[in-house]
């Protein structure tokens, strides 16, 4: 028998739930490099909170437990657009 945690699940569902929780949570980020421990800390924190707190929105503020840079960036601004200069290009066939 699997053994199961403080809200009754067993261990290996509860894992597979932080998971998933905290890949979601780091894709809705926009998949930043470096911060796969914060994102699995975050899961653990709203899995652990119950299923009232698990089911909050991406956007919801984040508690005043949990680290500051844990926090969505939905708010961030939009980086600018890279302008480009199109060069022309001379074509062999064009040469000859």
């Amino acid at each position: 028998m699997s053994a199961k945690n403080a809200h009754g699940v067993n261990e290996e569902a509860s894992l597979l739930l932080i998971r998933e929780t905290a890949y979601y949570h780091w894709e809705g980020k926009g998949r930043p490099c470096g911060t796969a421990l914060d994102d699995w800390l975050y899961a653990e924190a709203i899995i652990s909170a119950g299923p009232a707190k698990a089911t909050a929105p991406a956007s919801a503020p984040v508690s005043a437990a949990a680290p500051a840079h844990t926090a969505p960036h939905a708010l961030a601004p939009a980086p600018a657009p890279v302008k480009t200069k199109k060069i022309p290009v001379k074509h062999a066939a064009a040469a000859k």
